[in-house]
């Protein structure tokens, strides 16, 4: 996995994006602005405060709730195919070859990622995270079950925000606060990759149902069992 931080470093400096290639900075700029500003804060060198902690959780719910809201957005992840003959074959082979990984998924997801307007901290960070969900993909996962985890997360995340006002003058445990913020960037990461594909103008099918699929898997982790 080391390999795969150097190989990202790289790969965000050295390819642009692609052009018109995501409308989702069009359609849903309030999803990449919280996106943004969530990686931001969990990039920052110091831990945040109790304070800061609950202002980014915050968003985090508002942009969830916005987007739930949106009936364009839901319809738009109902209708997406996600289907194909070739696709599990296709999945195992990403999953087998590091190569066709980078070069298939990666390399186009981070130009995809880059037009949706990402920084090149999040982009690294989602990145990141899709490398770890590719080896547990679940190849039958419908996009009802998405909208439906997409609903336990914003429970989940809107809780937690409440429950970190009820108490700004208890400093949240390190671990606590780190795991809190781990599941939240999953469903974070997991949101922006099938908004951004499914927005997109994406080389393939296959890479789009891919990177879906990921992040529908990203999500269905960022909610405690």
């Amino acid at each position: 996995m080391k390999y795969i931080f150097s190989i990202l470093t790289f790969l965000l400096l050295s390819y642009p994006a692609f052009s018109n290639a995501s409308n989702v900075s069009e359609k849903l700029p309030y999803l990449v602005k919280t996106t943004n500003e969530f990686f931001d804060t969990l990039n920052q060198e110091k831990e945040p405060s109790n304070r800061e902690l609950a202002t980014i959780i915050g968003k985090s719910c508002s942009t969830l709730e916005r987007l739930l809201g949106n009936t364009s957005f839901l319809n738009d992840v109902e209708k997406f195919k996600t289907t194909s003959p070739d696709l599990p074959p296709y999945i195992e082979k990403l999953k087998q070859n590091l190569t066709l990984f980078l070069e298939n998924f990666l390399v186009p997801e981070i130009e995809i990622l880059k037009s949706a307007g990402l920084s090149d901290n999040s982009i690294y960070r989602i990145s990141t995270y899709a490398s770890y969900a590719m080896s547990s993909i679940e190849e039958d996962m419908s996009m009802s079950n998405i909208i439906a985890n997409l609903h336990r997360l914003r429970g989940y995340i809107c809780i937690a925000e409440k429950r970190i006002k009820e108490n700004l003058d208890i400093e949240m445990k390190r671990e606590r606060k780190l795991a809190l913020m781990r599941r939240v960037g999953f469903g974070m990461a997991g949101i922006i990759l099938i908004a951004a594909d499914i927005y997109s103008a994406a080389p393939t099918q296959g890479l789009s149902i891919v990177s879906v699929q990921i992040g529908g898997e990203l999500i269905k982790d960022a909610i405690p069992e």
